[in-house]
């Protein structure tokens, strides 16, 4: 196992992205549904390679979502970031406001108006990627102000006491000039331990692990027609499993 970072995806159209980034800066990442509980991740995998949280961007209002989130999140001590959506729900989540505002389509200006580990050695004003129509209007006691845009003042955030953070642009977005800085300094808060780019190697060993929690000592079943591909799926599963697991009927 590895160390990587959780995504809930709260139906952006750019949560793929997040991934991708993430990988390119040498991060593991898996993207599950908003809705996904604590209690799944603890049944699914070692909860202990789980260093950070980032909460997806998305079509709905916070003010009128009726998607469940599980707030046990909030309370693991680990770094979350959220993003135009996950930051107004954070807001929202901590006792802040949001409404309907003076939408923020394309690209904008951030100016970054106080000191933050998330922005360490960002410019003070960069172009950013907004897509947006509800805004943080009051924001909660546990957080102060780290950037703004045009149109508003509550354009990133953080949380005075814990490694919690909102930006309401996307980083994700190549349109966004300092998203992979600000990408990879959320990982540094995280103190995650960075792999090797993709790789063949990599990606077998990650299935291996998936699939060996879920078959466990069960015996698997593989239909075989001689040809290549069935015959490497073979080979492949006879590695990762003990022979006598494998069941294969031609």
């Amino acid at each position: 196992m590895k160390d990587f970072i959780l995504i809930l995806d709260f139906g952006s159209q750019y949560t793929h992205l997040i991934r991708a980034r993430l990988s390119d800066l040498g991060v593991a990442s898996i993207i599950e549904p908003a809705d996904y509980t604590w209690k799944q991740l603890k049944l699914s995998r070692d909860c202990s390679f789980l260093k950070g949280l980032i909460l997806s961007g998305g079509a709905q209002s916070v003010s009128n979502s009726v998607i469940s989130f599980d707030r046990r999140w909030l309370n693991l001590g680990i770094p979350i970031l959220g993003i135009c959506y996950g930051h107004q729900l954070l807001v929202k989540l901590y006792g802040g406001k949001i409404r309907r505002s003076v939408p923020e389509f394309g690209k904008e200006v951030l100016k970054i108006i106080a000191t933050s580990s998330l922005f360490a050695g960002v410019k003070k004003t960069s172009i950013i990627w907004m897509s947006h129509n509800d805004s943080v209007t009051i924001l909660p006691k546990e957080f102060k102000p780290i950037g703004r845009s045009f149109c508003s003042g509550f354009s990133a955030i953080e949380h005075v006491t814990f490694p919690t953070y909102g930006i309401q642009f996307h980083p994700e977005v190549s349109h966004t000039e300092e998203g992979n800085k600000i990408l990879d300094n959320f990982i540094k808060i995280c103190q995650i331990k960075k792999i090797k780019k993709w790789s063949s190697e990599n990606f077998i060993f990650d299935a291996s692990q998936k699939y060996k929690k879920i078959v466990r000592q069960n015996t698997i079943l593989v239909a075989v027609s001689g040809g290549v591909d069935s015959m490497t799926l073979v080979a492949l599963l006879s590695k990762i499993f003990k022979k006598k697991q494998i069941l294969a009927v031609y």
